[in-house]
């Protein structure tokens, strides 16, 4: 970093210690820069200042620019963000009040139909008093005596109300439905207690010195956290089990022992990046860093590696696969990802406006995917598709969607409506089809849902205990299934209203180790040292040894129990697809390769869905779709009836066929609770448990039918309540049908625990099934229709789990689930931790980068966190536990980031600066500085990770650079518990001698005591507050 003699920044390189290359273009004035270059990597981003030490541009190394313009009074006048061309992306105009406060903010640009306004009014002390969105909606704000906000008023009416104790810390929120939740402080201004709304407690307890020691859920569920000298957690631990965690001297984490005693290795490069992971086979994975710490490349046990490469801003362009194939990635201006460049050769192209809201897209073929339209807000009020169909959205006072209404070419489909209550709980959703009801708790957690059709209504209840999970789910009057959890809150047994009750058990770090169910039929799962799945069984039905290959791929299964597959349906096929991934056409050899080859095409819509399958000059497959994007109809000739799908308002799928379906609304996969004919007469009830059909009920016999499912979740056998077997199934990894014994009444079959459905069996496509959102062909074994998700659910928009059905699933059909790191078959914890390495640097480079690239995104995050500053509060209290429970890749953050929290809890305004705490229009590319800026330069306490509080002197600002690796915030004078004379406080990252922590200071820098005042010696620990970066 090379900086004027007035320390403006003139540059600011990414550098190693290895190597710093630095070069001065132009001359350097004594208070502002004509030009200069300097980077180890030729990367560098440059800042210029006009007379007055006033940053007016700030080039970036890929040469788009910021620049600005001031007012005469010293306030930020406008600011233009240029591409590498000149070409104007963005423009942004400030206007201020009499008293320098911001008034409006006005932003032109690429894709905006008109100027794009927000304006804020402030009170004589400088109080954020009112705030009005793009589209007129005014959310308005009180205070107290002392500045403290107690008000929250938004555009539709609801208060949401604040009260503070004597020393300002937030004490209660009262919401607009009139249910509080209530704050407790330690005396040093630590979280001790949150009561919510039910009267349930979160706990926390400190040491000595306040590091958090424990905490404790709504359910009572207590973690302890033990600590070395350094205050780095080495021990989290409750009576039922342990994880385990060894440093070095530095800090870096070198071993991990988890809940199930897996131990992970890793090792670190001198500038402290972990490079190697070693699981608990002692097999190896490696990751080789740039000099900026972007990931270059990784290689794993086998020796196969990928390459990345990066562009000047740090934004990955090109991974390239062990094949040698190669993904490309382009972007642009602003940062969006605008281009993506398949292996071969293929392009899909993204495009945004000034705001970074998606426009459109166009794939390799150059047809239009979809055409956005937005209100000023940023709310989607239109899109288009490829098909010609149109969607209209509107939207309340408070940017909730409240009505829908889609349109094909042939006129309007589908009209949908949506109603909410005062804090934001969905109450109706109607069409043409049903109409959905929900009530909630006083915790907002649903406690009824009805689904009302032409013919019928279902009502489902729910009872949870003070953590939130269901307990009692209440079918139909007398109709109960109870649930039982361990003190981890995972599922111990569930019980159906006629006395038939399921087992399960988990290890420490909650994957399944076996169960029991009705009938005495056991279940087991064992895992390799690593914490991957070695062998499963289910009793006699059905079982499977696992073996792998050194990167932790399965390689073979050998049958233990049960039947062998035996493929019923065989297909060979050449393949043709076009530029846009799409199976054209094929030449096919069913039952064996040396038969006869048949011509087969396949034809598709405007959307890339298929609609028809042409197979040796007969038509055998037909389907259509809603303007949704959702499959109505399909057809196979040999089936009697043509197969029609409807959907309730919100996307559930509740006929199929000749079967209507009633979804459970508290499920996330929303799994039927019940089967019924089409005149609304239930046939059957089903009992689910995470990822597995457990049976299902005769409506008519109230006869029990057990399910058992395998590693994926895909049924493999169905007995009676005593354990004789009705069915048994085998499948490929696609899904194919690999053999079958007697009879499976439901549909529900391969994946069917994740809730897909088996819709129909062609000669041609296979097995056919729906996932949530797509249909799938277990033959061709890629979906039918594109990925509604786009390029975020996978690169090739048609490919089922990435092409690995070994490793993923797909049950939405939306994105992969059950990725290597987290089933194990890759990575596992190994994989999680340098995820988080990544992630960590990912935010850092992308947090920064984002703060100048996109304002009004940034504006509205700090915006909301300093409106609601008790929220705030309570979503850092329950990060502690939720943190903890991301287990290693949470810990590969603490890699690139030593802290991961850094909010404002009770400071709405900021007097000591004039500045107000909603974000400034100010976005210079001093990412310290203009982060001040942003959130309000006067905090009234910064909060760590696990949950440490530290208070800031009573108008201090910052953050500021320090030289050391951290912030510093100075200028104030005692308050929030601290002595007159503390006036700064420095937050410092780890080093090799000590752990992260806070340092107060006096006005002459000297170490402080904090609370007495008195200058101590800069190793006393009355001056270190040691806190985790990792919790």
């Amino acid at each position: 970093r090379l900086t004027t003699p007035h320390r403006d920044i003139l540059a600011d390189a990414g550098y190693s210690r290895s190597s710093l290359l630095a070069t001065a273009g132009g001359s350097i004035g004594s208070s502002h820069v004509q030009g200069l270059s300097a980077a180890a990597l030729g990367l560098a981003t440059t800042f210029a200042y006009d007379d007055r030490d006033r940053l007016i541009l700030t080039t970036f190394p890929d040469g788009s620019a910021l620049s600005g313009t001031w007012t005469a009074a010293g306030l930020r006048a406008s600011e233009t963000l240029l591409d590498a061309a000149g070409r104007t992306l963005r423009h942004t105009t400030f206007a201020y009040d009499g008293g320098g406060r911001p008034a409006t903010q006005t932003t032109q640009g690429r894709g905006l139909p008109s100027p794009v306004t927000t304006a804020t009014a402030f009170d004589t002390a400088g109080n954020l008093v009112r705030a009005e969105d793009a589209n007129g909606h005014v959310t308005r704000f009180r205070y107290d005596a002392r500045g403290l906000l107690t008000n929250t008023t938004d555009a539709a009416g609801h208060t949401v109300r604040r009260t503070y104790g004597p020393r300002g810390m937030p004490a209660a929120v009262t919401d607009p439905l009139g249910r509080t939740t209530s704050l407790l402080w330690t005396p040093s201004g630590e979280p001790a207690a949150v009561q919510l709304p039910d009267g349930s407690l979160t706990t926390n307890t400190y040491d000595a010195v306040d590091r958090l020691a424990s905490f404790a859920d709504t359910r009572g569920t207590c973690v302890s956290l033990d600590r070395d000298a350094a205050g780095r957690i080495t021990r989290r631990h409750t009576p039922r089990w342990e994880e385990r965690t060894w440093y070095d001297t530095t800090g870096c984490a070198t071993s991990v022992l988890n809940a199930a005693a897996v131990r992970t290795d890793y090792g670190y490069d001198w500038l402290d990046r972990p490079v190697l992971a070693v699981d608990g086979l002692d097999r190896g994975w490696w990751t080789a860093y740039d000099a900026l710490d972007r990931v270059t490349a990784t290689t794993d046990p086998r020796g196969r590696s990928r390459h990345y490469t990066h562009d000047a801003l740090g934004r990955r362009t090109a991974a390239i696969r062990p094949s040698g194939a190669v993904d490309s990635f382009g972007y642009d201006g602003l940062g969006n990802w605008t281009t993506h460049t398949n292996a071969e050769g293929r392009v899909y192209t993204m495009s945004y406006d000034a705001l970074s809201r998606p426009l459109a897209a166009t794939n390799a073929l150059g047809q239009q995917v979809f055409l956005n339209a937005y209100d000023p807000a940023g709310n989607l009020t239109n899109r288009a598709d490829g098909a010609g169909n149109t969607v209209r959205y509107a939207y309340d006072a408070l940017d909730r969607l409240v009505a829908r209404d889609a349109f094909s070419q042939e006129g309007h489909e589908k009209h949908e409506t949506f109603a909410y209550d005062a804090v934001g709980n969905l109450l109706t959703a109607s069409n043409e089809m049903a109409r959905l009801s929900f009530s909630y708790d006083v915790m907002d957690r649903l406690a009824t849902a009805t689904t009302a059709v032409s013919n019928a209504t279902f009502t489902a209840a729910y009872a949870r205990d003070a953590g939130g999970l269901v307990t009692n789910l209440v079918y139909a009057p007398g109709k109960i299934v109870a649930r039982t959890y361990d003190a981890d809150g995972r599922l111990v047994s569930l019980s159906d209203w006629l006395g038939h009750t399921w087992h399960f058990a988990w290890d420490g770090a909650g994957k399944p180790t076996g169960g029991t169910s009705p009938g005495g039929i056991a279940a087991t799962n064992r895992y390799d040292a690593a914490g991957r799945l070695a062998s499963w069984s289910v009793g006699t039905l059905a079982g499977r040894t696992v073996t792998r290959d050194a990167a932790g791929l399965k390689t073979r299964e050998d049958v233990t129990a049960g039947p062998h597959p035996a493929p019923v349906f065989v297909r060979y096929a050449t393949n043709t697809f076009d530029a846009a991934d799409r199976l054209v056409s094929a030449q096919v050899y069913y039952g064996s390769h040396t038969n006869a080859p048949v011509s087969e095409t396949y034809h598709y819509d405007g959307n890339g869905a298929l609609t028809s399958l042409v197979s040796g000059g007969e038509s055998v497959f037909t389907a259509s779709y809603s303007p949704l994007g959702q499959i109505s109809s399909l057809f196979l000739p040999f089936v009697p009836f043509v197969v029609e799908c409807t959907y309730d308002p919100l996307g559930n799928r509740l006929i199929s066929g000749d079967r209507l379906f009633i979804p459970d609304h508290a499920d996330p996969l929303k799994r039927p609770l019940m089967e019924c004919d089409l005149s609304g007469n239930v046939l059957r009830y089903y009992l689910w448990a995470p990822g597995r059909l457990l049976g299902f009920i005769d409506a008519a016999s109230g006869t029990l039918t057990v399910a058992h499912c395998d590693e994926y979740g895909s049924v493999i056998a169905l007995t009676d309540a005593s354990g004789n077997t009705l069915h048994t199934a085998c499948y490929g990894p696609n899904g194919q049908d690999w053999g079958t014994t007697g009879a499976n009444p439901t549909p529900f079959a391969w994946l069917g625990g994740h809730g897909v459905q088996q819709v129909a069996v062609s000669g041609h496509l296979g097995p056919l099934y729906l996932t949530r959102h797509r249909l799938y062909s277990a033959s061709l074994q890629r979906f039918l229709s594109p990925d509604p998700l786009g390029l975020a659910g996978g690169l090739n928009l048609y490919a089922y789990a990435e092409g690995d059905p070994l490793s993923y699933i797909d049950p939405l059909g939306l994105c992969s689930e059950n990725n290597y790191w987290e089933t194990g078959s890759y990575l596992g914890d190994v994989g999680q931790f340098f995820l988080g390495y990544g992630d960590a640097i990912a935010d850092t480079v992308g947090g920064l980068y984002n703060v100048v690239r996109h304002p009004i995104q940034t504006a509205a995050g700090l915006f909301n966190a300093v409106a609601h500053p008790v929220q705030t509060a309570q979503a850092m209290a329950d990060g502690i536990a939720e943190t903890w429970n991301s287990g290693n890749r949470g810990r590969g953050r603490v890699a690139g980031n030593a802290f991961i929290i850094a909010a404002t809890i009770a400071a709405p305004h900021a007097k000591a600066s004039g500045t107000s705490a909603v974000a400034a229009p100010k976005t210079v590319a001093s990412v310290a500085d203009d982060a001040a800026t942003a959130i309000g330069r006067s905090p009234n306490f910064i909060a760590a990770a696990d949950g440490s509080v530290f208070p800031v002197p009573q108008g201090a600002t910052g953050p500021l650079a320090t030289r050391a690796p951290g912030m510093q915030f100075i200028g104030g004078s005692g308050g929030h518990g601290l002595d007159a004379r503390v006036m700064g406080v420095r937050f410092m990252d780890a080093n090799a001698k000590q752990g992260a922590r806070a340092v107060y200071m006096n006005q002459a820098g000297q170490t402080v005591n904090p609370y007495t005042g008195r200058t101590v010696p800069y190793s006393d620990p009355t001056a270190h507050f040691y806190f985790n970066p990792n919790p």
